[in-house]
């Protein structure tokens, strides 16, 4: 999937899951220092409808969208760009949308437009963001994001972006790949994503080989700096009646001579370790 698409657009490439309750966070949850952020910034809001009464509903039904957004302000102008991220995740288009209070109205009225085609429902949605450490030139930021219809469907989305330097460019996986080494990636992702089942999945080695060879994807786009490490991370698997949001990550040994020198570089001093602050956060879940 082209990593372009999937930070323009939003829904589409949400994972279903159906009557899942994600459980708190289950490691311990060390502060991280970000020396830029000054304040986080929320927003809640929420719109409704009333239907009329009708033969088989003799009240009139209330539809509600709710959105919430929450993003850490800073003085380095990461804000900015998440701002511009949000426009173009409520409008589709940057064009449609030059602030973010228009892309919200503009957001809010599509969904109350879609309640009232449906026979029933309504629909959440909360956007939140993090800056998962700022080193050497680079910030790295985790992007969440759900939608919960009142039909109990859940859809989850965790997207990372890397910023680099001043102009704060997001940089891809190809932007960090030495030449001709995409190969080399793929073959250390399986491996690592095959060892993740085996530990986090509770699966016997046979089993685990199973499940990889049945699923639809084994190399995954969406990366960011980790203490000593590149972090990847997956679509959710259901497993064993729990929903696992994995994440990998390779060594900076590992990958030398695969990825650029200067991310390995700030890697092996990164402040943040994602496995150990993301590891609990949505990898736990219970199904009703």
């Amino acid at each position: 999937m082209d990593v372009h698409v999937l930070r323009a657009l939003i829904f589409p490439f949400f994972m279903a899951l159906s009557g899942v309750v994600f459980a708190a966070p289950i490691d311990d949850q060390t502060p991280i220092p970000n020396a830029s952020v000054t304040s986080d910034y929320t927003f809640s809001r929420r719109q409704c409808i009333h239907l009329p009464s009708g033969a088989a509903q003799p009240n009139s039904l209330e539809r509600c969208v709710s959105l919430d957004i929450s993003y850490p302000v800073t003085t380095s102008g990461i804000d900015a760009y998440i701002r511009g991220v949000l426009i173009y995740r409520l409008s589709g288009q940057a064009s449609v949308a030059n602030t973010l209070p228009q892309a919200v109205d503009g957001f809010l009225s599509a969904q109350v437009a879609r309640l009232e085609q449906q026979v029933s429902g309504s629909s959440s949605f909360a956007f939140s963001w993090q800056i998962l450490g700022q080193h050497n030139g680079f910030s790295v930021l985790a992007e969440q994001v759900r939608q919960h219809e009142s039909d109990s469907d859940e859809r989850l989305l965790r997207q990372f972006t890397v910023l680099e330097g001043n102009a704060q460019r997001p940089l891809d996986l190809a932007d960090i790949l030495v030449s001709g080494q995409g190969e080399a990636l793929a073959k250390l992702q399986e491996s690592a994503l095959l060892a993740w089942l085996v530990q986090y999945g509770r699966m016997q080695w046979g089993d685990a080989q199973i499940t990889m060879a049945a699923l639809p994807y084994k190399y995954s786009e969406n990366w960011a700096i980790s203490r000593n490490g590149v972090a990847f991370g997956y679509d959710p698997l259901l497993l064993d009646g729990k929903i696992q949001l994995p994440l990998v990550v390779l060594s900076a040994t590992e990958l030398e001579g695969v990825v650029r020198p200067d991310i390995l570089s700030a890697a092996r001093s990164w402040p943040v370790d994602l496995a150990r602050h993301l590891g609990g956060l949505y990898q736990q879940g219970v199904m009703h």
